[in-house]
């Protein structure tokens, strides 16, 4: 996965899921249901941690000398 990041880049916009967003699933969710909602998406996700610390490293340093 690879993401294209300025240097004022915001992310906004609602949780998404592989089948759309938690708004979509619950129409008015509250606070609980979204955090239950959030914490369920990332505690299945399967990931290599030092994948990500490599590629997080890597993607700043290139922000770094991108934003000089």
């Amino acid at each position: 996965m690879s993401r294209s990041l300025s240097c004022d880049s915001q992310s906004k916009g609602s949780v998404s899921t592989p089948r759309g967003s938690v708004v979509d699933a619950i129409p008015n969710p509250s606070k609980e249901q979204l955090v239950d909602v959030v914490q369920r998406h990332f505690m299945s996700q399967q990931i290599d941690e030092l994948q990500v610390i490599v590629g997080f490293v890597q993607a700043a340093k290139r922000m770094k000398t991108l934003c000089k």
